[in-house]
């Protein structure tokens, strides 16, 4: 496959499409934590949760 410049803009898009989706679900993790600790959730089972999920796509 040759490297054009169109092709490495469609590459970088597309990584850049995929970091921005594991940001996003990071942060609605972050957000469902945030709302089992205002719950009155302890911070152990917080973390626990958090592990439960998989950050990484």
């Amino acid at each position: 496959m040759l490297h054009t410049v169109e092709n490495l803009k469609v590459k970088n898009e597309l990584r850049n499409t995929v970091i921005y989706q594991q940001e996003q679900k990071k942060k609605s993790i972050r957000q469902i934590v945030d709302g089992l600790k205002e719950k009155g959730v302890n911070a152990k089972r917080c973390k626990r949760i958090q592990a439960v999920m998989p950050i990484h796509g």
